[in-house]
């Protein structure tokens, strides 16, 4: 039960924390430092608001990701100040444990480790500066605490 609640707290902070390589021939990923996160139950869509961004198509943006059938999470990226637009594309997460830096938590007299979620798809289309990411892998990387809060995992950024 507690792996599936995990799980799902990951499809719905899928904005969260993301690390994305270039594909050959693509242009320099954008790299972001912050981003604070927003999930609804209701809507199935986390909304995640990127800051610190260096090397692309602006300084901030904003990922929505819908995720009404978690066999099709579906991510668009909106760039700041005209950058232009990622997606939607598909997006495919999973629960790892070899590798977690997450932090530990006290649950009932015990210390729990926040659970490590890595999600990843293909930038499938872009527009205006936006276009540049095209063919990029996505990832990301982030943290669920035993509260179902999200944080991203120490030491990764999210790039695009």
């Amino acid at each position: 039960m507690r792996l599936g609640k995990i799980f799902v707290v990951g499809v719905l902070a899928l904005s969260l924390g993301m690390a994305v390589s270039s594909a050959a021939g693509a242009a320099t990923p954008a790299s972001c430092a912050k981003a604070t996160f927003n999930s609804n139950l209701k809507t199935f869509k986390a909304t995640s608001n990127l800051t610190a961004c260096t090397k692309g198509p602006a300084t901030a943006a904003t990922l929505v990701a819908n995720f009404k059938k978690l066999t099709n999470i579906q991510a668009t990226i909106t760039w700041k100040s005209g950058g232009g637009v990622n997606g939607p594309f598909k997006i495919t997460e999973k629960k790892v444990t070899a590798g977690n830096k997450c932090k530990f938590e006290t649950v009932k007299g015990k210390q729990v480790q926040d659970g490590l979620i890595v999600s990843t798809g293909k930038v499938t289309s872009g527009t205006l500066k936006a276009a540049s990411l095209k063919g990029t892998t996505f990832s990301e990387s982030l943290c669920v605490t035993q509260t179902s809060s999200t944080y991203l995992a120490p030491g990764t950024k999210i790039v695009i």
